[in-house]
């Protein structure tokens, strides 16, 4: 990627047709003096999860995270956490967070991503050339270590399991109002 600094998003901050960046180095302070420039009109996005909770303290918008396929309601819970102030909850619950960020997509990338969706009970699928699926025995590694590790997030892949049971069975029949 590119690197860019202050002279250059201060410009683009202020274009009409920009609302936002999405900043994905673990550079704090960097981050914090673009969340600086136009906090009004102009989003800072976090890009990656090990830094979701300082870069939320130091002024983020929002995040834009591989792991919130996986598991939505907890990056949202972390982002709720610190616009409450509640700022050691929000701390704790980023750090049991980064684990399963980093097994999502470091070791293994996009198929890294899809095998969790696999297993959070959402459909990832296999990867699409030119990408490589990953290697045998990884998918049974990736299974065990998510179910050992992230137990705190069987309520998000059992909510997100449920919403998509419902959107299976299609629209309910509307109920008459009495």
């Amino acid at each position: 990627g590119i690197t860019l600094t202050p002279a250059v998003v201060r410009p683009l901050a202020d274009h009409p047709n920009i609302v936002g960046i999405k900043e994905t180095s673990p550079d704090l302070e960097r981050l914090g003096i673009f969340a600086g420039i136009r906090p009004d009109r102009f989003a800072v996005l976090v890009g990656w999860a090990p830094v979701l909770y300082p870069a939320l303290a130091a002024g983020a918008s929002g995040a834009i995270l591989a792991v919130a396929n996986v598991v939505p309601d907890v990056c949202v819970r972390v982002f709720d956490l610190v616009a409450a102030g509640r700022h050691e909850d929000a701390r704790a619950l980023a750090r049991r967070l980064t684990p399963l960020a980093q097994m999502v997509t470091t070791g293994y990338g996009v198929a890294g991503l899809k095998m969790a969706l696999d297993l959070s009970g959402m459909r990832g699928g296999a990867v699409r050339p030119p990408l490589l699926p990953p290697p045998a025995g990884a998918r049974r590694w990736h299974d065990a270590q998510f179910l050992r590790r992230f137990s705190f997030c069987r309520l998000s892949v059992a909510a997100g399991t449920r919403a998509r049971a419902e959107l299976a069975r299609g629209p309910r029949p509307a109920r008459p109002l009495s």
